[in-house]
């Protein structure tokens, strides 16, 4: 038996979302959700000016960064609803983790007996 997953191509759908969710990730990783969300929603108009860009550019790039990483960029600023999604899953997981710091520092408060108070 074979693994169907291996048998279907990966749409470009699933690409893209693979690509803005490692965007995303890599940015509140380096906590810098407020700068990029600043950067994509004053820039958001310039989608299809930075998209035919990276195209020209692409045979500069790829030896640079990598064919599929330059390949990954053109698709996600193919559309600007990309861009959107993008802000959207940075909020969305930025407000998640801002959830869960408080719920943590809630608990190091409170502390337990024996245990250390943070």
């Amino acid at each position: 038996m074979t693994d169907p997953k291996k048998e279907r191509p990966e749409s470009p759908a699933d690409t893209e979302d693979a690509a803005l969710l490692g965007i995303a990730e890599k940015i509140i990783k380096m906590r810098l959700q407020v700068p990029a969300l600043f950067f994509l929603e004053i820039h958001k108009p310039l989608t299809t000016l930075a998209h035919t860009g990276s195209l020209f550019l692409q045979p500069l790039l790829s030896p640079v960064f990598g064919a599929e990483r330059i390949e990954s960029l053109n698709n996600v600023l193919a559309e600007r609803k990309n861009i959107d999604n993008l802000i959207r899953l940075i909020e969305s997981r930025e407000f998640r983790d801002d959830e869960e710091g408080k719920r943590v520092a809630g608990d190091c408060q409170k502390g337990q007996e024996g245990a250390l108070r943070w």
